[in-house]
């Protein structure tokens, strides 16, 4: 974990436009929980009402997002507490005996279990700056978890110093597994065998060592890093590495090399023009539905088996992006046939 921590470093020095501003409140009332899943739901931040049933019949236009295959629940929101671990004094703060996280849960109607992806932000970023991608995700059928880390979201008082704190953030990762895996409520609703992990900037940092680093997660077996670069990786996690080749913040070589690294079933997503944040947060960029189109078809093949989902991606506008693929037998020349691997 040590080459993930002076990654971070790297990444705090260029840590001024990771972020962005956003509107939704943090959760309304707090209930800690050590290591057992006694939550408390607390506040929703849609204004929907909760739809039961499985499959949502509306069709909504490709150029927004693709099609919804899942009804979805209002977002809920958390707070978590690991009492087993400690949050670590900063320039702004002392050191506290435990991590308490704030998290929002989206998830599909069904009653069912679904996969689990955790949504990683970047550093003084919030999970509010991608709500899009994280309904977009739940509608896509998964249950999604998204953490605001306890030393890097934005309404941490001097935050954007706090980098180093990448490998407790590993951490929250796998404790955010055990405690959704645990709990009475969501427990059932979440497939333990397909979990996977995705993560922007320094929350992609997270990500790769959740999923990569030889001490990560082995419950994991896909990832999706973006704007971020990393230097490990382990054969039997699927990645998708994505980035705009126009970053100011974190350079778009440093996913080139990290993509040279994987040597699994892999694919490589380079947003044309993009910059640090555009498509990749919360914006009116037409690279968001290309980013959320990708990611979903991405996870949707790797955790729910669904071939099908390659159809989808047509309905993008896809010369917005060059797209690379490869196998533990090699790359693969057209990446369409990515989809065709028998995964």
């Amino acid at each position: 974990m040590r080459r993930f921590a002076a990654a971070c470093m790297v990444v705090a020095l260029l840590s001024a436009a990771c972020g962005d501003d956003g509107s939704d409140a943090a959760p309304a009332t707090t209930t800690a929980t050590p290591t057992t899943s006694s939550t408390t739901t607390t506040s929703t931040t849609t204004t929907s009402t909760t739809t039961t049933g499985a499959v949502a019949s509306t069709t909504v236009d490709p150029a927004t997002t693709l099609r919804p295959q899942c009804a979805v629940v209002p977002t809920e929101a958390r707070t978590l507490v690991d009492d087993s671990r400690v949050t670590p004094a900063t320039a702004e703060s002392d050191e506290l005996p435990a991590r308490t996280i704030d998290v929002w849960i989206d998830r599909p109607a069904l009653a069912v279990a679904s996969p689990l992806l955790i949504f990683a932000h970047g550093l003084t970023g919030h999970p509010r700056s991608h709500e899009m991608h994280r309904q977009y995700l739940a509608e896509e059928c998964f249950v999604v978890v998204a953490p605001a880390f306890p030393l890097t979201n934005e309404d941490v008082p001097g935050g954007f110093l706090n980098a180093g704190d990448t490998e407790n953030q590993v951490g929250d990762v796998s404790f955010l597994i055990d405690q959704i895996l645990a709990d009475p409520e969501l427990g059932p609703l979440v497939d333990p065998d397909h979990i996977g992990v995705i993560g922007h900037s320094l929350g992609g940092l997270t990500t790769a060592g959740a999923a990569l680093s030889p001490d990560g997660d082995l419950r994991v077996s896909a990832a999706v890093v973006m704007s971020a670069g990393f230097g490990e990786a382990r054969d039997d996690v699927a990645v998708m590495v994505m980035h705009g080749d126009a970053d100011q913040v974190v350079p778009y070589a440093s996913s080139d090399v990290s993509y040279d690294v994987l040597t699994g079933h892999r694919m490589l997503v380079t947003l044309l023009g993009g910059n640090h944040l555009e498509g990749i947060i919360d914006d009116d960029s037409e690279l968001g539905p290309v980013v959320r189109g990708l990611t979903g078809a991405f996870f949707s093949y790797e955790l729910d088996a669904d071939p099908g989902t390659v159809e989808e991606l047509f309905e993008l506008p896809l010369e917005l992006v060059t797209i690379e693929a490869g196998s533990p037998d090699g790359a693969i020349d057209d990446w369409r046939d990515y989809f065709a691997s028998g995964r």
